[in-house]
C-alpha cells in the first residue's frame, strides 16, 4: 500500500490582508457630505447634495471607489485616468504595470513625461486618429 503525503492547505494570506484593508477603508459616496457655512445656505446645500449624489450614482462613482480601495491595498498606490466621452466624465484605474513616469518627479504633475502603454490589435490601431507610420505616412493613407 502506497502512502501519500498529507494534503497541503493553501492559506491566501495576501487575499485576507487585502479584504481586511478594504473593509477598514470602506469609503462610499454616502460618506461625501456638504455643510452650509451660513443658515441661509442650508436650502442650497440640500440641492447641491441631491445633485452631486445623482451625478455620482449616474457615473458609478461608488464602484470606482470600491475598485480603488482594492487596488490601493494590492499596489500601495492608485492612478486614475479621467476623460470626457460623449458629454460624460469617464474614470478608469490605470494598470501600474503599463504606467511609466519619470522616477525623479515628486508627483505626476511635476513629471516631465507620463506614459501609459496601450496594447491594441490592428483594428483598434486603425481607428485611432493622429498616428503616423514609420515611413511618415498617416495610417489612413494605406
Amino acid at each position: 500500500m502506497t502512502q501519500h503525503p498529507p494534503q497541503k492547505i493553501w492559506i491566501p494570506l495576501t487575499e485576507t490582508f487585502v479584504e481586511q484593508v478594504v473593509k477598514n477603508i470602506d469609503l462610499d459616496t454616502k460618506d461625501i457630505g456638504f455643510r452650509a457655512k451660513t443658515e441661509e445656505g442650508v436650502p442650497f446645500t440640500e440641492i447641491t447634495r441631491a445633485a452631486v449624489k445623482n451625478y455620482l450614482d449616474k457615473s458609478f462613482f461608488g464602484e470606482i471607489l470600491d475598485m480603488t480601495e482594492r487596488q490601493l491595498a494590492i499596489d500601495g498606490t492608485v492612478v486614475w485616468k479621467t476623460w470626457e466621452s460623449k458629454g460624460e466624465l469617464k474614470t478608469e484605474i490605470v494598470d501600474l504595470l503599463n504606467f511609466y513616469i519619470d522616477p525623479t518627479a515628486r508627483s505626476i504633475q511635476d513629471a516631465g513625461a507620463v506614459i501609459e502603454r496601450a496594447v491594441v490589435n490592428w483594428d483598434e490601431f486603425e481607428q485611432m486618429d493622429g498616428w503616423v507610420n514609420k515611413n511618415g505616412s498617416n495610417h489612413d493613407e494605406t
